[in-house]
């Protein structure tokens, strides 16, 4: 019996990656590399990426979007209005993106030498979403443990730059 119970728990808690795919194009990597590779640390992510749908939530519209905390979004020194960045029918194509989200294994070998990966979640540990693409934009969602990050990047001469970071929340350390 105890052995049955413990297969049972075995099956359920290594079901969460079962269905992982192996999709990321490479123009996702690129976005990857490009946001992290610029650090001076050595970053480390977590070897599987999030497939949480929750985040679509702050994507509702221009409103929610203004709630997000953080400085504006900004690009050349100008702030730049999130109207312009993504339309109605963008945003919706961006949370029904995030709808479907499946968890995916990060390909080492893809990735830039500043980025490692590592099988288990600690203090420096980053997980990230897959990078979502609409247009020259791209939406990333960070967690870690000091909270949950939203980075919309732009292509700008075939390099991903960041315009905006807006934290969902943050934890900040007394």
């Amino acid at each position: 019996m105890k052995n049955i119970l413990l297969i049972s728990l075995l099956i359920c808690f290594s079901s969460n990656h079962s269905n992982i795919s192996e999709n990321i194009t490479d123009e996702q990597y690129k976005i990857i590399n490009d946001l992290f590779s610029n650090e001076k640390n050595k970053k480390e992510l977590y070897t599987y990426t999030d497939y949480s749908k929750t985040w679509a939530f702050t994507l509702l519209n221009y409103e929610s979007l203004k709630n997000l905390l953080g400085p504006p979004c900004t690009k050349d020194g100008l702030i730049v209005k999130w109207e312009n960045i993504f339309s109605n029918k963008e945003l919706k194509m961006l949370r029904d993106k995030i709808a479907h989200h499946k968890v995916m294994k990060l390909d080492n070998n893809k990735l830039s030498k500043n980025i490692s990966l590592k099988k288990t979640i600690d203090d420096k540990t980053i997980i990230i979403s897959v990078p979502e693409i609409i247009n020259n934009y791209s939406v990333v969602k960070i967690s870690g443990n000091k909270g949950e990050l939203i980075i919309v990047a732009k292509k700008v001469n075939n390099k991903w730059e960041i315009i905006c970071r807006k934290w969902v929340y943050q934890v900040i350390d007394d």
